[in-house]
Order: structure tokens, then sequence, then C-alpha cells
């Protein structure tokens, strides 16, 4: 059964919708992992230093 041109473009409108909401997910999740790597290597610059 062949769908036709009308139905593949909501195929594809429908897909490219499901990959934007998916990026702007990542780019969330890649924002909120740089701050905490961020925090983290502001934790570890204010730890003592040993003297050598």
């Amino acid at each position: 059964m062949a769908l036709s041109d009308k139905a593949l473009m909501v195929e594809a409108v429908m897909a490219l919708r499901n990959l934007n909401s998916r990026l702007d997910t990542l780019e969330t999740q890649h924002a909120d992992l740089k701050s905490q790597i961020e925090s983290l290597q502001w934790d570890v610059d204010m730890l003592p230093r040993e003297e050598k």
C-alpha cells in the first residue's frame, strides 16, 4: 500500500518535529552538564594545594 504525497509530507513533518524535540532535550541536557562541570571545576580549584 503506497502512501500519497500528502501522507508522506505529514509523516516527514511529524518526524522532523520529533527530531527537533529530541534536539531541544539534548541541548538542555548539554547545558546542564556543562554547568555541572563548571561547578565541579570551581570546586576543584578551591581545594587547598600541596606545597612541594
